[in-house]
């Protein structure tokens, strides 16, 4: 036996829904904010590694003899 809502009870049941959807959006934004934040921390940190790195070469003055890079 199927039974028929009530305009009200649909009503409900979409609120419902609707909730549940814009709770789901919320957490998916604020993961991808975290996701994002984290991505550019670390090309951040990369770029300043790198930069580093190129100016220590850059200061090498004797090829024949190895040197420690300093981090």
């Amino acid at each position: 036996m199927s039974k028929s809502m009530t305009p009200e009870q649909l009503f409900h049941a979409n609120a419902s829904n609707l909730e549940v959807l814009q709770s789901f959006a919320k957490t998916t934004m604020a993961a991808a904010e975290r996701l994002v934040a984290l991505n550019l921390n670390t090309t951040r940190a990369l770029l300043e590694d790198s930069v580093a790195n190129a100016k220590a070469l850059l200061g090498v003055k004797d090829l024949s003899s190895p040197q420690k890079l300093s981090r």
